[in-house]
C-alpha cells in the first residue's frame, strides 16, 4: 500500500489490485508525470489529506454503497475533487448518483481511458473560480451576519 503523499494527483481505492495497478497504468499512458496512490481500503485520512494537487479519486463502489457519508465528507473537504465509481458489478442508479462519473469492469479500457482521459482534458480547459482573500471572506461573513458597510 502506497502512503498519501502532498503530490498526490489521484488516489485509487480498492482491495482489486490488479484492477488498480491496470487504472494506474492507463492514467500514466496519457499522463506520465501523474504521481498515482493506490489504497486497497477507504480510510479516515484520505478525507483529511491535505493535497492541493489531488484532483481524482476512484472508489470502489462497494465500499462507497457501505460508506456514503465518506463520499459526502470528501466532496465538502475536497470539492474541486472528481469523484469516480469503480463497479465491479452493476449497481442501482441512485448510489451511481454521488459519483462524477462510473466507471465498471465490463468496459473496455478504451472506454475507461476515454472516461478518465477526457475529465482531465475538461479540468484543464476550465477556468479557475475566483479566489477570495481572507479579509475578503471575513467581510462576507460579516454582511450575512447583518452588519453594515461602515459596521
Amino acid at each position: 500500500m502506497e502512503q498519501l503523499t502532498h503530490k498526490a494527483e489521484a488516489v485509487i481505492i480498492t482491495p482489486h489490485t490488479f484492477v488498480a495497478h491496470f487504472l494506474s497504468v492507463l492514467l500514466h499512458t496519457d499522463y506520465p508525470e501523474m504521481v498515482v496512490v493506490i489504497h486497497p481500503f477507504w480510510e479516515r485520512n484520505l478525507v483529511d489529506f491535505d493535497s492541493k494537487n489531488l484532483k481524482l479519486v476512484v472508489i470502489d463502489t462497494a465500499q462507497a454503497y457501505f460508506t456514503p457519508q465518506m463520499v459526502q465528507l470528501l466532496r465538502k473537504s475536497k470539492p474541486n475533487v472528481w469523484i469516480v465509481g469503480l463497479e465491479m458489478q452493476v449497481m442501482r442508479r441512485q448510489l451511481q448518483i454521488q459519483f462524477d462519473a462510473v466507471i465498471n469492469t465490463f468496459m473496455t479500457h478504451n472506454e475507461v481511458r476515454t472516461t478518465l482521459v477526457d475529465f482531465f482534458k475538461e479540468r484543464d480547459q476550465r477556468p479557475l473560480p475566483p479566489q477570495l482573500s481572507r479579509r475578503e471572506i471575513e467581510v462576507l461573513q460579516l454582511l450575512v451576519k447583518g452588519k453594515t458597510a461602515k459596521e
